[in-house]
């Protein structure tokens, strides 16, 4: 069996994600062909569809949106994807029990002595009258029946899990912020969910093996599950293996791909690329190192936006009204930056009509350790798997936090340092796939804070292109992706 090593995989991912060549198709093949995006940031999937497509026009989407052939709902993980109307449709029932167990994991105790059957008819009487709610709405329209529970826990059973919902517009438009609100997906769209296969066969779960290969292959089942978070999927590998064929990887585990999906030589160069906060081509995996060191892993956590060079993650970014500041985690070459810089200077265009773009000037050598450094930062060193959503946070998905002003100074990579730190900490193993949303950062951390092992340093120095002058400064903080409360 032949093996493929981590670049071979690396090019391949790259190749299928459309980061390898953007992809000349309209905007809801690429939604389609990619599984759809992960969106619980509305604007991220704005930038992932500008790298990945040739001429991206941010209403094309928009339309879509508003013209209900792509919809936001939870789907993938229980988070919040962008998805076409006709996968919602067709995955949603495959989904429907990862949904329930995903919301019964935190909240347990609030369900006790509930029965789900009768919350989803209830929660259906309400949402009957055609009135978009948020989540918080629909709890406390139910609260009053099951005030045990609560209506935190309430809502997010019912829009997460019990009723397939879409969140409408103008949430999710082009530099457009609102609130979650949500109807039923089967009124939204004219169309109802097909329930599952009576005779107990999973055609859905043998879509969607080829679809996620086709979009993340070659892969392992392990990465299939971790992406969806679907429990029952190796009957569907078993079924579909007569179509696919087995490679191995450098730790010797099976991998499995589509006969003639692309495979590019290992050599292929790979050009820089922007991509979003929970990119789905670093998160659609359980084994990530294909694409990310595993020193870095936890930025896919922390809601980073990444930078890939030579495709791989290789920087931080941030954007505000001023344009891109960049943040590499290693030293740059002067080809690699001058790179950078004409891919920043074309996102800062896309996103702020300014063409300024600040990048670290070069990243020191790792941090040094002392035994006691190591000590302080025991437990940092990351696990694999994502996150377990915290208790309490039920209403919202996931969030990158904003990163503050500095970005360009050693404190933005300590914050991203502890964001992991925090992460790798809350991970459990009851639920290895859901992504956290992690706590503000620390606003009184002062300067003098040591980096963890491996680390880079980041210089104080940056490098400024754009229209502006250049000028040693700071970056500043994104704008937008925050989550509105529901």
């Amino acid at each position: 069996m032949k093996m493929l090593d981590s670049r071979a995989l690396n090019r391949a991912t790259l190749a299928r994600q459309f980061l390898l060549d953007r992809a000349d198709v309209p905007v809801p093949a690429a939604v389609a062909h990619l599984c759809g995006l992960q969106a619980q940031e509305p604007q991220e999937p704005f930038v992932g569809l500008w790298s990945r497509l040739r001429a991206f026009d941010p209403t094309a989407l928009d339309d879509l949106l508003t013209g209900r052939r792509v919809v936001r709902t939870h789907l993938m993980r229980r988070t919040v994807h962008l998805v076409t109307a006709d996968d919602a449709l067709a995955w949603r029932a495959r989904h429907d029990p990862m949904l329930r167990q995903r919301v019964l994991g935190v909240y347990r105790r609030e369900f006790d002595g509930v029965d789900l059957d009768e919350l989803a008819t209830a929660a259906r009487d309400v949402m009957a009258d055609g009135e978009p709610r948020t989540m918080p709405e629909l709890g406390r329209a139910l609260a009053p029946r099951w005030p045990s529970a609560g209506p935190r826990a309430l809502g997010e059973m019912v829009v997460a899990a019990l009723i397939p919902t879409v969140q409408l517009p103008p949430r999710g438009l082009w530099r457009r912020k609102a609130g979650a609100r949500t109807v039923p997906m089967s009124s939204w769209l004219g169309r109802e969910v097909p329930p599952p296969a009576p005779d107990g066969s999973d055609p859905v779960g043998a879509a969607l093996v080829a679809r996620y290969l086709a979009a993340f292959g070659p892969a392992t089942a392990a990465d299939l599950r971790s992406w969806s978070g679907l429990a029952g999927l190796p009957r569907a590998v078993a079924a579909a293996r007569g179509d696919l064929i087995a490679f191995r990887d450098e730790h010797g585990r099976e991998l499995l791909d589509l006969p003639d999906a692309p495979r590019p030589d290992p050599d292929t160069p790979a050009p820089v690329r922007f991509l979003p906060a929970f990119d789905n081509a670093i998160l659609g995996y359980h084994d990530r190192t294909r694409i990310i060191d595993h020193a870095h892993r936890g930025l896919s956590v922390a809601g980073a936006r990444v930078v890939l060079v030579d495709g791989r993650v290789t920087a931080t970014w941030t954007s505000d009204a001023d344009g891109v500041a960049v943040t590499p985690l290693r030293a740059l070459t002067a080809t690699e930056h001058a790179a950078v810089v004409t891919e920043g200077r074309d996102l800062a265009a896309f996103l702020t009509g300014s063409d300024r773009v600040e990048v670290a000037r070069r990243a020191l050598g790792p941090a040094r350790s002392r035994a006691s450094r190591a000590a302080r930062l025991d437990g940092s060193s990351g696990g694999p798997g994502p996150e377990q959503q915290p208790r309490g946070q039920g209403d919202r998905e996931p969030q990158r936090q904003p990163l503050p002003a500095e970005v360009v100074h050693a404190d933005h990579v300590q914050l991203v340092v502890d964001q992991v730190r925090h992460a790798e900490q809350q991970r459990t193993d009851q639920d290895r796939s859901d992504e956290h949303r992690l706590g503000p950062p620390d606003a009184d951390r002062g300067d003098g804070r040591e980096l963890q092992q491996g680390q880079p340093e980041v210089a104080h120095e940056v490098f400024v292109v754009g229209r502006e002058q250049a000028h040693p400064g700071v970056g500043g903080g994104r704008e937008g992706g925050e989550e509105p409360g529901r």
